[in-house]
């Protein structure tokens, strides 16, 4: 019976029915496949043409800023002077990766700041080097100690026999006047100067000869 029911004649028109049903029912879900497909596709497309319109929103934006066709004056800090050459040159390649001017600017704040630190640090270490030769001219078993005053003193009247104005400001600007090794120089120099003879105001043309044979013993 149950094999009639199966294969038997009477089942024919319910088994064709059955594969219809199958068969209609894979039509319906390839059409189903189809629209998804299509809805994909669509939605794609409206993707790519965002995109496209994104992207060319951006081009727009990217054309419409960038570089200037000259730079205008660059700010820099009070009392920074502009290296002219060197800034020609950055501007060359301001323009060549197409910076604005407000970009740029940044650029160059950021060297001015970099500059500026490193001068500070140049300066504080001049300072300190000053500082340490001074010290060590004070504490000098030969110009130091107690009688530094009184030796320094000597030591300008060298510089006031044999220096001059431009001398004097050479000795500030480098700051070799707080430098030991100078003021012990100029001690000597001082010491080899003292002559009685100067001091009461003896004959000039002889006066520079013992100054002369002092400070150079071997000159005839």
């Amino acid at each position: 019976m149950a094999e009639e029911t199966i294969l038997g004649s009477d089942n024919a028109s319910a088994v064709e029915t059955k594969e219809e049903s199958l068969l209609t029912g894979g039509d319906e879900e390839k059409k189903e496949d189809t629209d998804v497909v299509k809805k994909t596709a669509e939605g794609e497309e409206k993707k790519d043409d965002d995109g496209a319109a994104a992207e060319d929103k951006d081009s727009k934006a990217d054309t419409s800023e960038g570089a200037p066709e000259t730079y205008a004056d660059f700010s820099l800090p009070e009392g920074m002077e502009v290296n002219k050459d060197a800034l020609a040159e950055a501007s060359g390649l301001f323009k060549e990766f197409n910076l604005t001017q407000e970009q740029a600017q940044k650029l160059v704040d950021f060297e001015a700041k970099t500059k500026a630190g490193e001068m500070e640090k140049s300066q504080e270490a001049w300072s300190n080097a000053m500082q340490e030769w001074r010290k060590a001219a004070k504490s000098d078993s030969e110009i130091g100690g107690e009688a530094f005053t009184a030796n320094v003193a000597v030591a300008k009247g060298a510089i006031k026999a044999f220096g001059n104005e431009k001398f004097s400001e050479m000795l500030e600007i480098t700051g070799a006047s707080d430098h030991p090794e100078m003021v012990r120089f100029l001690f000597k120099v001082g010491n080899a100067i003292k002559d009685d003879s100067i001091l009461q105001g003896s004959n000039t043309s002889s006066a520079e000869k013992s100054q002369a044979n002092k400070l150079f013993p071997d000159m005839n």
